[in-house]
């Protein structure tokens, strides 16, 4: 998971893919150029990589795979964690 949100930034397959449109315009001016079997795939693998990366959460992600511990003791409303013994990682 720490891998998938770290990569999140170099997952540009969306601007690969205008870059594709772009180019395939400008060289249907040259001559004959036609959409293989894979482009259609390929759309689709860009819209669900898209879709993938707005809907996942990374909190939720976490909380999947290590749910947060359990406190030993009652919390104290209005008292702060640290006067409590609570401490948080970074």
């Amino acid at each position: 998971a720490r891998i998938l949100f770290q990569l999140k930034s170099w997952g540009m397959a969306e601007i690969f893919l205008a870059g594709i449109l772009v180019s395939f315009v400008k060289l249907m001016a040259y001559g004959d150029v036609g959409i293989g079997s894979s482009f259609i795939p390929w759309c689709l693998y860009c819209v669900l990589q898209l879709r993938a990366f707005q809907c996942v959460d990374r909190r939720w992600a976490w909380d999947d795979i290590a749910p947060a511990p359990t406190l030993s003791h009652t919390v104290k409303v209005g008292v702060p964690g640290i006067r409590q013994g609570l401490r948080s990682c970074s």
